[in-house]
């Protein structure tokens, strides 16, 4: 357990007066740390602040992490503020390797940049992470501003607002790399997707499934005014013949530069996806030439 005083008493203002401060490199490398689960109060890191740390690492395995760098093991980073950091990926923080575990909680994730993926978080490989009441907002990133992620990935109680990248502005997630196989349902719920914007497509976000049978239902979301030149809101991508629930949610005012059908819609979807809605608005996009859904190889309506 590595903590400010805030695990002792509670007082926030421990967490931005507790400050790890201008590294030339992460501030934490966490390597192998995997005897126990990490949604406990041991592999715990908690209570303060990083910011302006660079991580120089420029390769695949170890450019993962600017203020924090996660690889094969099981850690909770909790109560945390990591701010203006960089690095090849994950800019804030980097999860990666087969078999780790990640959770990232009660949390601030603002103004980090990587080079590549995840300006806020980046996780590949197998692995499982939860985001739990946690702020990612202002990061950039060439795919991913906020969130990039190719392991199993779950959020409650989280905003991605105001990141921005070439691709996916809000976020990129794949959940495809879980360290169990047996699962076979994804929720995001509490979720709020806002303000993003990406210079090329989905300014909102993108889901993607290669593979596999698992649903994913997407309960009580706000996805709202992103922008970027193509499917301007959220995309689902690989879903065939999968089930995709959308429930008690708003997706809305999503805006596309681009003047054809890819620039007004604020939902894609791929070919025999079942898309199910449950109390939820779907707006049409760009006016009243917009669309609500584009359905890719299937016409544009």
């Amino acid at each position: 357990v590595i903590g400010s005083k805030y695990l002792l008493d509670e007082d926030s203002s421990h967490i931005s007066n507790t400050v790890f401060s201008g590294g030339n490199n992460a501030a934490f490398y966490v390597n192998y740390v995997n005897s126990q689960y990490s949604d406990t109060s041991s592999m715990l890191i908690a209570g303060f602040t990083i910011t302006d740390y660079s991580n120089p690492n420029y390769d695949q395995w170890y450019g993962h992490g600017g203020a924090i760098s996660v690889w094969n093991s099981n850690v909770k980073i909790d109560h945390m503020i990591i701010q203006n950091n960089t690095a090849r990926d994950g800019g804030g923080i980097g999860f990666m390797g087969h078999g780790f575990t990640g959770v990232v909680s009660n949390s601030i994730i603002s103004g980090n940049h990587a080079d590549l993926g995840g300006g806020g978080i980046k996780a590949e490989l197998t692995g499982d992470l939860w985001i739990r009441n946690t702020q990612i907002d202002d990061n950039e990133a060439n795919e991913g501003g906020g969130l990039w992620s190719r392991s199993w990935t779950e959020l409650s109680n989280v905003e991605i607002t105001n990141n921005s990248a070439v691709y996916y502005g809000g976020f990129y997630s794949n959940t495809i790399g879980s360290s169990n196989t047996s699962r076979t349902s994804n929720e995001w719920t509490n979720v709020e997707v806002s303000r993003n914007s990406a210079s090329n497509e989905d300014g909102g976000g993108r889901f993607e499934k290669s593979g596999g049978s698992n649903s994913f239902k997407l309960i009580n979301a706000l996805i709202v005014d992103n922008s970027s030149n193509t499917y301007p809101g959220i995309v689902f991508s690989g879903y065939d013949g999968n089930k995709i629930g959308i429930i008690n949610s708003t997706i809305y005012n999503n805006i596309g530069s681009n003047s054809d059908a890819s620039g007004k819609n604020n939902i894609g979807i791929w070919d025999n996806t079942v898309v199910r809605l449950l109390n939820s608005i779907v707006g049409r996009s760009g006016g009243t030439n917009g669309y609500a859904f584009y359905g890719f190889n299937c016409g544009t309506q």
